[in-house]
């Protein structure tokens, strides 16, 4: 899989965290606009996987770093808030 060897590669050769991260994003930003919370679950399963990998490589020792991991989690939950507000109001 092109998103875990990405990842695991220590060496920084990978095929880039722009196309680790994009599956999980692509697949968050599906599931809330087609409505369906599995679709919404693995979304969010490949970002909690791949945002502090990404963060330590970009924030190395930094302040930022925990309020990157905050702010995707804020993110997270707002997009998964909205999600059942609108399949509730869809019943």
């Amino acid at each position: 899989m092109i998103q875990l060897g990405a990842v695991v590669d220590p060496s920084g050769r990978g095929a880039g965290y722009g196309a680790v991260i994009a599956p999980p994003v692509l697949l968050l930003a599906a599931g809330v606009l087609l409505r369906q919370a599995w679709v919404v679950v693995l979304g969010a399963l490949g970002v909690l996987l791949v945002t502090p990998q990404i963060t330590t490589r970009y924030l190395p020792m930094s302040a930022a770093t925990p309020v990157a991991i905050f702010v995707v989690g804020v993110v997270l939950l707002g997009s998964a808030v909205w999600l059942t507000r609108r399949k509730a109001g869809s019943r």
